[in-house]
């Protein structure tokens, strides 16, 4: 029996070989997309997981600015900082910009000066790993570089460098050290762009000061007991910092390191993405169903007369359930097979958005057994209801079974049916279509699946798209500059204005966080509470920010007051002409509100004196470029910042820069990059959807042959019998569009709330998706029932009298 139930399988396997490649295929995509998705982000997580001490990373992160000329006595800085309540640790840390070319060449690069309080050997808060060679060591031009910087540029321990220099004295400065920087920090205060491996350098902090011209540290990085001490310490820190130090703070990141944001973000995303790979797997047992259920409809007879020849239950059960278990093998050695280099390939690919630095090939185990455990185990779950059904099959049913025949069944929906003024062909499409209901309900499940994937997947991507043009829309200007020092400032812009070709206009500006009273602010991955920046502007300057009110005129009217966003309005209940306290530090006032902006984040906008007296300073900290030329490329704004920077470092004059085009070409890549990997696990659905309604198809023209012949003998013609199938393929795909379309509003919401995006965005799905999810089921289910459908115009009257 052992040799039977062997032959048996193989039997079947070769005897339908379409349907062995189509089932087989199924499961290797669903495999595949496991393997590889599942196995991406385990490689991206563990990567930092391996490389991100949670005990040693920063609960909070204070950008400061000096608020003198002449350089600071950090030493008490730091003591007074340590001093304040439940902190455990605190460095300051020189995060710059330098531009810096090799040795000998003329071209500078991009880059950013990284100097810190301690020795590199001695930090305590989120410490560099020495890969190569050694450390800097103060007064000797010795700097270290990322390592990914030097792969970048194919430099080596012991060349040499040269950065653009302060007040035209250009000096070189010797590679000592390759270091390893896993932690992320943004580009400027308020700007989504992090900053990138491949541009960090690391010296000396007194040497750092001498690259770039800092008076101090422009980042304090502080942890406490606990990361509700840091909370609530927070206003302590900045009060400390304003009222009895050099340093004004102006902005801050406040993070449970239990909940690092690279870490959460990465595992959300990863997540998300397995999700829909197990999805598509689990749709292919669908396929596995249909495929082993109409085997045993088929093979009635076959099973009464092994019965007869005395097997058992148990050889039944062996014989289909280890037929699920063959097309599961046959899937699964491919798709793991081909996941572990594709997983490697797409962490190789998304690395960089998470500053993951991936030197070697590296795999997932758990990936790899999630796919080959899902792989076995979905074809044999699914196979568990027909093998019950070949179980309860009789010697005396199957010997009297007739063979493949079409029956109707009755029922409510048909009767319905006939009293609707329908075309005969699209009358008798539904009733075979509603014919098989538990098919029906299978396919219409898959394709329903695979549709509320891709319209909520889309939908979500095409709502932030918008919103990031909204948000970048909204200023005006295409660069901020934060010079060293406040009394630089004026002369600071003055050179701009005078010195610098195609600069439209230059402002001064605050930038600042601000807290107001009785305001919760949201929450993104992490558990970082979003900082509420309040943008200080000269209001004489409308076309700095393009405001979209929904209510009030800002200062059109010579209003005193300020702008506040819809979203602080709605989560305060909040009305026009009400006021808020702002606090910074122990300052304190309060502004009326004048205008409602539908900007999709929280801030608040405000004269920028009148920021700056809310943060005890005298000046504004920054100021706003505007180009002539508004359509410059991120490239093309670097290039005017490089030439800015040559200009205000000639004169003495160090800054840092935010490039707004570069934050939202920067934003709009990473938003590419998420769009095509989470559109490439709703095709995974999709493409297994398919699948099962060819194989559906194709089982519904073997079993309807009588019907065909009854067709042809009364002169219908191949168009029109293949007509009949291509549109019942149509009618399910209908269905399960209509279906999908509550499953992708869920989709939408909960990738929405996943990503944390649900306070920023209040739209709804978009409709237009619906419309291509509509195109696109109607596409899918067109090609499916293509080969079926011709395979049921090749049917001719002699071919069905000799199967009956």
């Amino acid at each position: 029996m052992i040799q039977t139930r062997g032959r048996k399988i193989l039997h079947d396997i070769l005897s339908r070989k379409t349907r062995t490649a189509l089932v087989s295929f199924s499961i290797f995509i669903g495999v595949l997309g496991v393997v590889t998705l599942f196995s991406m982000g385990d490689i991206l997580t563990s990567r930092l997981h391996a490389t991100i001490d949670q005990q040693k990373l920063a609960m909070t992160h204070q950008y400061v600015t000096v608020n003198r000329a002449e350089p600071v006595e950090n030493a008490p800085v730091l003591n007074l900082i340590r001093s304040l309540e439940n902190v455990s640790a605190a460095q300051g840390m020189l995060l710059y910009p330098a531009e810096w070319k090799p040795a000998g060449q003329t071209e500078f690069e991009d880059g950013r000066i990284l100097a810190y309080s301690e020795p590199f050997d001695a930090l305590i808060l989120e410490p560099v790993t020495l890969v190569a060679g050694r450390y800097p060591a103060a007064g000797r031009h010795e700097i270290a570089l990322e390592r990914r910087l030097l792969d970048e540029h194919g430099l080596q321990i012991g060349d040499a460098i040269t950065f653009r220099p302060l007040n035209g004295v250009e000096e070189n400065w010797t590679i000592v050290g390759s270091v390893y920087q896993p932690y992320q920090y943004p580009l400027g205060p308020g700007s989504p762009t992090i900053i990138a491996g491949e541009t960090m350098i690391f010296a000396a902090f007194e040497d750092a000061q001498a690259i770039v011209g800092a008076k101090g540290f422009n980042v304090f990085q502080v942890r406490y007991d606990s990361y509700a001490d840091a909370e609530a310490g927070q206003q302590r820190l900045e009060g400390a910092l304003t009222d009895s130090t050099p340093y004004v703070a102006y902005s801050h990141i406040t993070q449970d390191p239990a909940k690092n944001a690279s870490i959460t973000t990465t595992e959300t995303f990863s997540n998300v993405l397995a999700m829909l790979a197990v999805v598509a797997l689990l749709v292919s047992g669908f396929l596995v169903f249909n495929v082993i259920n109409a085997l045993v409809m088929e093979q009635k007879r076959q099973i009464g007369i092994l019965k007869s020849l005395g097997a058992d239950s148990k050889d039944t059960v062996i014989m289909y359930a280890g037929l699920a278990l063959i097309y599961g093998i046959i899937g699964v050695i491919p798709g793991v097979m081909l996941g572990i280099p594709a997983s490697f390939a797409a962490a190789k690919v998304l690395a960089p958005q998470f500053n993951i630095f991936l030197d070697e090939f590296a795999l997932s185990s758990a990936g790899i057994m999630m796919g080959v455990g899902l792989g076995l185990l979905v074809p044999l779950l699914a196979s568990a209801f027909p093998v019950m059904q070949g179980l309860r099959v009789t010697i005396i049913e199957a010997l009297t079974d007739l063979g493949i025949s079409s029956s109707m069944k009755g029922g409510l929906l048909l009767r319905l049916l006939e009293r609707l003024p329908l075309p005969m062909n699209i009358r008798q499409s539904v009733r075979n279509v509603l014919q098989k209901r538990g098919r029906l309900i299978l396919n219409v499940a898959t394709l329903a699946l695979a549709s509320g994937a891709f319209m909520g997947v889309s939908g979500m991507l095409m709502v932030l798209d918008r919103t990031m043009d909204d948000i970048f829309a909204t200023f005006g200007s295409e660069i901020v500059v934060m010079p060293g020092g406040t009394s630089d400032l004026e002369r600071a812009q003055a050179l701009v204005r005078d010195e610098v070709e195609d600069v439209e206009l230059v402002s001064p500006a605050t930038l600042m966080v601000v807290e107001v009273e009785g305001y919760d602010p949201p929450q993104m991955a992490g558990g970082v509470a979003l900082p509420l920046y309040v943008f200080g502007f000269n209001t004489e300057d409308p076309q700095l920010f393009n405001f979209h009110l929904s209510e009030g005129s800002a200062w059109e009217n010579g209003q005193d007051g300020m702008v506040v966003t819809k979203g602080i309005m709605d989560r305060m209940g909040k009305k026009l002409g009400d006021t808020l306290t702002l606090r910074v530090g122990d300052n304190r006032a309060s502004y009326e509100i004048i205008g409602i902006s539908t900007y999709p984040f929280d801030n608040l906008w405000l004269p920028w004196a009148e920021v700056s007296q809310l943060a005890g300073m005298d000046d504004p900290n920054a100021f706003y470029i505007m180009l002539q030329d508004d359509e410059m490329t991120s490239d093309e704004v670097n290039d005017k910042i490089k030439e800015i920077n040559a200009v205000l470092l000639a004169n003495g004059i160090s800054a840092t820069y935010i490039n707004w085009t570069l934050s939202q070409e920067t934003a709009s890549q990473l938003l590419v990059t998420f769009t095509m990997t989470l559109n490439i696990a709703a095709l995974l659905i999709g493409l297994v959807g398919a699948l099962g309604l060819l194989s559906s198809l194709s089982m519904s023209v073997f079993e309807r042959q009588k019907e065909i012949g009854v067709m042809r003998s009364v002169g219908a013609s191949s168009s029109t019998v293949a007509a009949q199938f291509m549109t019942e393929g149509l009618i399910v795909g209908l269905i399960a569009w209509t279906m999908g379309i509550p499953l992708s509003i869920g989709m939408y919401d909960g990738l929405l709330g996943t990503f944390n995006f649900k306070d920023a965005i209040t739209d709804g799905l978009p409709v237009i998706v619906l419309g291509l999810g509509l195109v696109g089921m109607c596409l899918v289910a067109s090609i499916a029932s293509l080969s079926p459908s011709l395979a049921a115009a090749r049917k001719t009257v002699s071919d069905i009298l000799r199967y009956q």
